[in-house]
């Protein structure tokens, strides 16, 4: 009898030895279990689309061209692309389709410098090779003297290369998560049109004559600087050129290149110089909804 009682209180001492290592095995059972549904529901949506389509039924929310534009230039279906910073932010690709027989992926970059067009294309080339019909390149003369190393923001790294094995800041990701799947879920009407990708906030309401002309305030003069030699930019702008537009257009052939000044899409208000002419005067200019006229 004594020998049983001694056995009981044995299994008791090692049932509550035991307890704490299940509590802690159960726990981490369940956060790895938590951990794995997070990953399997991000790569299920993939609101970056580093692994397929989109889901057709899912409201995709398209904000954040930085980290948005690899997956879009990998795996959507396209026959042609948009490239530049915002001034093609509000290009419609319907367009393209429409008025050109091109089906065309919007990819653009806010102030984007050469170097981030050049690395959109080589994700764009390799991905689709010369199934890649045309390049709709718009050209900001300003950015092209930039360093041909630089880009406008930095670059997440994990989402330009094809090495699954580091995309666990995506995957394990609070902002995706809640911003780019829970969100927009619960809130449809914030769904991106997929025709009019990265398009600024403003309409028709705001973006017009009379609108500019409640907000502006004339410039005061200033004295004329001594002006910048005509090829002040020209080595700049070639060294952009050589590591960062044309190797793409000497290696595919194939592909179509249209290159364009942007147009000015935006509201803006410039004093000019008219020159000396018939009137020999300075005119005020209003630049708006991409028409320059006089005020």
């Amino acid at each position: 009898m004594e020998i049983r009682m001694e056995e009981n209180e044995g299994k008791e001492k090692k049932q509550k030895k035991m307890q704490p290592k299940r509590w802690l095995a159960g726990f981490l059972g369940i956060f790895l279990a938590g951990l794995a549904g997070c990953m399997a529901l991000v790569i299920w949506v993939d609101p970056f689309f580093q692994y397929h389509k989109p889901l057709a039924w899912f409201p995709y929310l398209v904000d954040n061209q930085v980290n948005q534009n690899p997956g879009l230039a990998k795996h959507m279906d396209y026959d042609g692309i948009l490239i530049g910073s915002s001034m093609t932010a509000s290009f419609n690709t319907d367009w393209f389709e429409e008025l050109m027989g091109m089906k065309t992926q919007k990819l653009s970059y806010n102030g984007s410098y050469p170097k981030d067009l050049s690395n959109i294309m080589q994700l764009v080339f390799d991905a689709k090779g010369d199934q890649v019909k045309a390049v709709y390149m718009a050209v900001d003369q300003s950015t092209f003297s930039a360093d041909p190393e630089e880009t406008k923001f930095p670059v997440t790294d994990y989402l330009y290369d094809d090495n699954v094995f580091n995309d666990v800041p995506y995957l394990l990701n609070k902002d995706v998560l809640l911003d780019y799947i829970l969100r927009p879920l619960a809130d449809r009407k914030d769904a991106s049109d997929w025709a009019e990708l990265y398009k600024p906030w403003w309409t028709d309401e705001y973006y017009n004559k009379a609108n500019v002309l409640m907000y502006y305030e004339a410039v005061e003069e200033k004295q004329e600087e001594e002006a910048l030699a005509a090829d002040y930019f020209k080595d700049a702008v070639e060294e952009n050129l050589q590591k960062n537009i044309l190797p793409y257009i000497e290696a595919h052939p194939e592909t179509e290149f249209y290159i364009f000044l942007s147009p000015l899409q935006y509201s803006v208000l410039e004093r000019c110089n008219a020159g000396k002419g018939a009137g020999g005067g300075h005119w005020q200019t209003g630049i708006y909804d991409g028409t320059i006229v006089e005020l």
